[in-house]
């Protein structure tokens, strides 16, 4: 069968292009804030400098004059500088602090802060009016207050925002790449089972299609014979028509477990009653065909659970082991309880099935060897839809060989139904 691509997005793309999207859009986010953040803890820093420097310098032009030997004190952090009404340092006056390279040669009015590099560091500069009378005639000040400290802390704290940033938003990539494969498995499943389940219908419809067109030519064919002449072409088409209305009837069972949409309605019922009335029919045809049937309930086997769901998997089950038991050999239904469980078993001693087959057995369409089913007429989905009411119902399944041949599967469900 050929599959052409019709160049559309897959599930599994969009979901991929998703998970990229739901890295990609936080890790920008995160950059951005961190951005921020950075520039307004530097923005806050430097007011509080700028702040202190005002608070500290003002006094310089409005209580006291200061002196060369007073700005001495003062070390190469600070610098302070006075200059006359005409904008000219009054160097020559014994004022303030001895001017080096970088500082301006005339007074340079600032409004808010400045940046100067003098002797190859950066200083933040101030400018205000002398209010102080004095001999001198200074008029104007300007302070420069180094700011290589802060600058060195501003950078490692930038540093060390950048590397948390980096190093979480790497964590966070990491484990989103490794939840994405995680969540993607279900939808690769999906894709893969949907794409599997549909060839499977198609191959499994082409032979009762291709057996009913067969027999309607040769009906048209041979158009002069009764109905009576033709009745064995036209029960093969009966025959494979029933075949396809039970295949489309389990399809459409398990689309509903699927999709949640089975519904579950528990009573507190006879479990052993319900399968006893059940295996009556199985028990005669196994007589019929030369087949032994051994029923082994326990009495009285109350529990909490679908009473129809039971009956379904277990005439599913009692089914297949009647179609693939052969002459002579037997099928087995074994209920057995404890207190909180109730244990179901039906097994045959027929072929049985090769320890890959019963790894399968349980998926959809998969039917074992050809020697075993080619003459049942089966669809596949038997023991599929048992373990979708398994699900549901929160039983435990499982299928095994039979001692000492055969096979067998097993059924546990709460007697409460607490789980379910």
């Amino acid at each position: 069968m050929k599959i052409e691509d019709s160049g559309r997005k897959t599930p599994i793309d969009k979901n991929t292009m998703f998970n990229v999207l739901n890295i990609v859009i936080p890790f920008v986010i995160f950059l951005l804030s961190t951005i921020l953040i950075i520039q307004i803890w530097k923005n806050q820093l430097m007011s509080d400098l700028m702040t202190r420097t005002k608070t500290y310098g003002r006094e310089f032009g409005t209580t006291k004059i200061l002196t060369r030997s007073e700005a001495a004190t003062l070390t190469n952090t600070w610098y302070v500088i006075y200059f006359d009404a005409s904008g000219n340092r009054l160097d020559d006056k014994g004022l303030g602090s001895q001017p080096v390279e970088g500082i301006p040669e005339k007074y340079v009015p600032i409004d808010g802060e400045g940046v100067y590099e003098i002797n190859g560091e950066s200083y933040i500069a101030l400018s205000m009016d002398v209010v102080k009378e004095n001999e001198y005639g200074a008029t104007h000040l300007m302070i420069f207050r180094d700011i290589e400290s802060e600058n060195a802390i501003f950078e490692k704290g930038t540093a060390i925002s950048i590397t948390i940033m980096l190093l979480a938003m790497g964590l966070v990539i990491v484990f989103s790449a490794i939840m994405s494969k995680y969540r993607i498995r279900p939808y690769k499943k999906l894709v893969a089972s949907s794409n599997r389940m549909i060839y499977d219908i198609s191959h499994e419809l082409n032979t009762p299609l291709a057996v009913i067109k067969t027999n309607v030519d040769n009906i048209l064919a041979h158009s002069d014979k009764s109905i009576e002449d033709s009745s064995d072409k036209l029960m093969v088409i009966l025959d494979e028509a029933t075949r396809m209305k039970r295949m489309v009837r389990d399809l459409l069972e398990l689309s509903r477990s699927d999709n949640n949409r089975v519904v579950v309605n528990k009573t507190y019922c006879n479990v052993s009653q319900l399968l006893q009335d059940l295996v009556e029919p199985f028990e005669l045809m196994c007589e019929m065909d030369d087949k032994t049937f051994i029923s082994d309930i326990a009495p009285n086997i109350m529990a909490t659970t679908d009473a129809d769901k039971i009956r379904q998997a277990v005439m599913i089950l009692l089914d297949n082991a009647v179609k693939y038991t052969r002459k002579g050999d037997a099928v087995i239904i074994q209920v057995r309880h404890t207190s909180t469980k109730v244990h179901v078993s039906v097994a045959d001693t027929g072929k049985g099935v090769s320890d890959e087959d019963l790894e399968k057995i349980f998926d959809r369409f998969y039917r074992a060897d050809n020697s075993r089913t080619q003459s049942t007429g089966g669809s596949g989905l038997g023991l599929s839809i048992v373990k979708s009411i398994a699900q549901t119902l929160k039983w435990n399944v499982h299928a095994s060989h039979n001692s000492p041949h055969g096979f067998r599967v097993d059924i546990e469900m709460d007697k409460t139904g607490e789980n379910s």
